[in-house]
């Protein structure tokens, strides 16, 4: 998505992995971090040169920056990661302390700052790889297939010839699928009379309902919403 002379990418789409990860792949190979960082010690820039560690479901309102104390290692808590180590939680009060955190506004932009630094020091580093072995720059392409699509045709010097056989272009035509597109939800639990026994008249009564919508982007989604997408 391009928005006047910014683009926007998604780095998962080149690399499926965590920012933890990729950042530790990089060992101690993070130079815009560290130029940033430039006027701290070389023990403050080991602590921020990793992932960070940040309450993401207690942070519930603004009022929340103004706390003077990191939350408890159980605040730390995720839907989606699950409790935090020991060694996560002490990694975050030792960053609380070393960059002096008056409270967690601070800790939270503090945080966010290094998040942004790394992931540009990751994909300055696949860039620079890209560019070294193909002479191609990610920034741009939308993912690594396509890449790695301009990168085999460069290489390789091939040229792929048009379907010039009936037969050839109805084979690729008839292998083509649809993928499927959908909100899941693991668990589902009814509650309704027509569930005889079940039934539990003192809740809510609830029913489970299937949706199934075809071709919902561009014949009704689009044109409703096409001129307030960016361009």
């Amino acid at each position: 998505m391009k928005v006047g002379q910014f683009k926007y990418i998604d780095s998962m789409q080149f690399m499926a992995s965590s920012l933890a990860n990729l950042a530790k792949n990089l060992g101690t190979d993070k130079p815009l971090t560290k130029r940033h960082f430039k006027n701290f010690s070389s023990e403050h820039i080991d602590l921020i040169t990793r992932k960070g560690v940040y309450p993401y479901e207690y942070i519930d309102s603004h009022d929340r920056f103004k706390e003077t104390e990191l939350p408890s290692i159980h605040d730390f808590y995720s839907t989606l990661g699950g409790e935090i180590t020991q060694d996560n939680y002490k990694h975050a009060q030792k960053v609380w302390k070393e960059f002096g955190c008056k409270n967690l506004g601070e800790y939270h932009d503090l945080y966010l700052k290094t998040d942004v630094l790394l992931l540009a020091d990751v994909w300055t580093k696949f860039q620079q790889t890209a560019m070294h072995h193909y002479g191609l720059d990610p920034s741009h392409y939308v993912s690594a297939p396509a890449l790695s699509w301009d990168g085999m045709l460069k290489m390789t010097g091939i040229r792929i010839e048009l379907f010039t056989d009936m037969t050839m272009h109805d084979f690729t035509e008839k292998a083509k699928r649809g993928g499927i597109a959908m909100a899941g939800h693991r668990f589902l639990k009814a509650n309704n009379p027509k569930m005889g026994d079940s039934f539990n008249p003192s809740k809510p009564t609830t029913w489970i309902s299937y949706v199934d919508a075809n071709n919902l982007c561009y014949p009704w989604l689009l044109p409703k919403y096409q001129s307030a997408l960016p361009s």
